[in-house]
């Protein structure tokens, strides 16, 4: 097997994707019934089909999620276990630890933080045991112990010691976002140089987005320059070093927006982002930019890596797409409406 046999994979799976029209056949439907009775017919039929008698939305999203991490894993088999998408594959470890240690914080129970989470990635990376231990834990300080033995033990007692500083749950984001960033910066060198260069711009984008992310997540917690500093990625790839120095000696949010006009992402800064209370429009931004990056890489003919990751930033988009229009229906809210909200 060969990245050549991964990429074709790929390519067959993409005609598997939702049609443009059926996504927007589906904003039109009633009920969640009425579209879980079309997604019948493609090729999530198997998750849907398995769905408890009295499912709840987010037993939906599970199941769409286990139709993803299927596909993925059939991906990386093909690969011949690719180091690089075994660090784009870490993303719903990582996931899930961000939603158990978050859920510790708040004292949540075991059979709520089990039941928010689906384990079917641990179980192909051969970590499920680990989350387990982890979820059994009886308080945050017992888990971040307990998972500081097995992985990522530096790293995690450095946010448990800044959560307790801040008392704020974002912390956890920022930290795990930074390990699966390097853990795919990592994944490069052990990976060949073309599948490296055609890889370039979905991977470099990721680092570029992470570190400007990083830095205006911190501002808005309040979290000092040394820390800025500490928590972006050294390796930059469309954005000069000397731009992050510039966003991190920035003392607004505000200040930075206009900064990043100068860059490379200019045009995602749009009159809309103005204030910090923006952010989450700017990292939607940033996801409709990746998401015409892995539509474009279909385009270009490619036999490399970067089709396989660009099938997987497809297939999440979909998903997030259809947990999108479930909920919109779910909540009464008008198709147009709805439609305003898809990634397309």
């Amino acid at each position: 097997m060969s990245n050549l046999y991964a990429s074709t994979r790929a390519r067959v799976k993409k005609a598997y994707l939702i049609s443009r029209e059926i996504l927007e056949g589906l904003i039109e439907q009633k009920t969640i019934n009425d579209v879980l009775d079309i997604l019948k017919s493609t090729d999530y039929k198997k998750e849907i089909s398995e769905l408890p008698p009295n499912f709840r939305l987010i037993d939906i999203e599970h199941a769409l999620r286990r139709n993803l991490i299927r596909h993925f894993s059939e991906l990386i088999i093909a690969s011949n276990f690719s180091p690089l998408l075994l660090a784009y594959f870490s993303k719903y470890l990582l996931h899930n630890l961000k939603v158990i240690i978050k859920g510790k914080a708040l004292n949540k129970k075991y059979s709520e933080l089990y039941n928010s989470i689906i384990l079917e990635a641990e179980a192909f990376l051969g970590r499920r045991d680990i989350i387990i231990k982890v979820l059994e834990e009886a308080s945050l300080e017992e888990a971040i112990s307990t998972l500081s033995k097995y992985i990522f033990g530096k790293e995690i007692q450095e946010a448990y010691n800044l959560y307790k500083e801040k008392r704020n749950l974002n912390v956890f984001d920022i930290y795990f976002d930074k390990l699966l960033i390097n853990n795919i910066i990592s994944s490069l060198s052990k990976i060949k140089l073309e599948d490296a260069k055609a890889c370039r711009d979905i991977v470099g984008t990721e680092v570029d987005f992470y570190n400007i992310l990083a830095i205006l997540r911190s501002k808005y917690l309040g979290l000092d320059v040394t820390f800025q500093r500490e928590i972006i990625i050294p390796k930059t790839y469309f954005i000069s070093q000397e731009m992050l120095n510039s966003l991190i000696a920035s003392e607004e949010i505000e200040s930075c927006f206009q900064i990043l006009k100068n860059s490379k992402y200019a045009q995602l800064i749009t009159e809309e982002i103005r204030t910090r209370e923006d952010l989450p429009k700017l990292e939607r931004q940033f996801e409709v930019y990746l998401y015409k990056i892995a539509y474009i890489k279909f385009l270009a003919g490619s036999n490399n890596l970067d089709l396989v990751l660009a099938f997987i930033k497809l297939k999440e988009v979909e998903i997030q797409n259809l947990i999108t229009i479930m909920f919109g229906i779910k909540n009464g809210i008008k198709s147009n409406e709805i439609y305003k909200m898809l990634i397309l």
